[in-house]
């Protein structure tokens, strides 16, 4: 089973370059043509494959996948259909017909983005079936990352609501007027902007995994940040700087070595918002500044990115090891000073590493 996969990496989404990617860990039901019986459920592996020895009585199936994930849980919705959970079938016309040891290929089971025509002068012509389970390969990335450093971790239920009505007016969820992609504590949900010539995130994973960093916070850790606008270069609360920072920085970890933050936009979906993760402009370096938040903690997890102050490589492992310990316990405000505290204090061997790295963005020794 795979899906279209839309590259966005030169600040648009590239049509003309899109790839067939496996659809990793997804629900999928096994059903026989003609009756609609169940035969078998599976989570695909992590090629998008599964393997079933049939009854010879089966002559004929076809297949119902689900932008779903049974463990941890995870579910992609549409909130202007009574939030049902996006189902596609997939069958020939008159199924797949089993003879013998029976190998149905990708290009019979691929999911289509529903483009046609070029970037310049291309359009949505056919369902775009693979949205969802794109959005939904972004957050299966971020949770194999912290499971392969932390196996024990546990992530609570998440749903994500996604429309191809998703726009960036704020008003009935239902109709589809969510303002922005967003995560909703309140829900234990993320909202994913879809409107087609408007902001389409469904393949803008590092907008997807930021959202997602809020979610680990709220579920795993906890944030104080009061939400609100931000971008680079405010002053802003220490909270909302941390919180949205983290939030940047996890998408360069769970992509890495892709670590250019994209939101695609516009007419064709041309136009971008682009930025470095870890060398972007810093305007106001500080403990108030997303991108000095953003910085320091991408700094702590990579190999160092040729910056002589860098030396340290801790990988996601140590990260989480904060964010689900002194960090959701800290009797201060949540916010960088807190997460440098709780790392020395968990890593006394790692303070002049740790002072290099936030001294080279303004804040002084925690």
């Amino acid at each position: 089973f795979t899906y279209d996969f839309v590259p966005n990496t030169g600040g648009n989404l590239d049509y003309e370059n899109k790839t067939q990617k496996p659809l990793r860990n997804v629900y999928v039901e096994m059903k026989e043509w003609g009756t609609d019986l169940l035969i078998n459920s599976f989570n695909t592996d992590d090629n998008g494959q599964i393997s079933y020895l049939l009854p010879t009585t089966i002559a004929k199936v076809y297949f119902e996948i689900s932008a779903e994930i049974k463990s941890p849980s995870i579910i992609i919705q549409d909130n202007t259909n009574a939030n049902a959970k996006w189902v596609m079938g997939r069958g020939t016309g008159s199924g797949f017909t089993i003879s013998g040891d029976t190998t149905i290929l990708s290009s019979s089971l691929n999911l289509d983005c529903g483009w046609t025509g070029t970037n310049a002068a291309g359009s949505y012509s056919g369902p775009r079936a693979a949205a969802p389970f794109a959005i939904f390969d972004s957050i299966y990335s971020a949770v194999k990352k912290f499971k392969a450093a932390r196996p024990t971790a546990n992530f609570p239920a998440l749903t994500v609501a996604w429309s191809t009505d998703n726009n960036a007016t704020s008003g009935n969820i239902a109709a589809g007027d969510i303002g922005t992609t967003y995560y909703s504590p309140t829900e234990s949900r993320i909202y994913v902007l879809g409107m087609a010539d408007d902001d389409t995130d469904e393949f803008d994973r590092h907008v997807i995994v930021h959202e997602w960093g809020h979610f680990f916070e709220d579920k795993l850790s906890r944030s104080d940040s009061e939400g609100g606008a931000h971008s680079a270069g405010d002053v802003k609360d220490m909270s909302l700087a941390f919180s949205e920072g983290w939030g940047n920085a996890v998408s360069g970890m769970v992509f890495d070595p892709d670590i250019t933050y994209v939101d695609t936009s516009g007419t064709r979906q041309q136009s971008a918002y682009t930025f470095n993760l870890e060398s972007s402009s810093d305007p106001s370096p500080g403990w108030y500044s997303e991108v000095s938040v953003q910085q320091i903690l991408f700094d702590l997890y990579d190999s160092g990115g040729g910056e002589a102050f860098d030396t340290l490589a801790l990988g996601v492992g140590p990260i989480y090891d904060v964010f689900t310990g002194p960090q959701k316990m800290t009797p201060a405000l949540t916010s960088i000073f807190s997460f440098i505290s709780s790392l020395k204090t968990m890593r006394p061997d790692l303070l002049t590493g740790i002072n290099a790295i936030t001294t080279n963005r303004g804040i002084d020794p925690v």
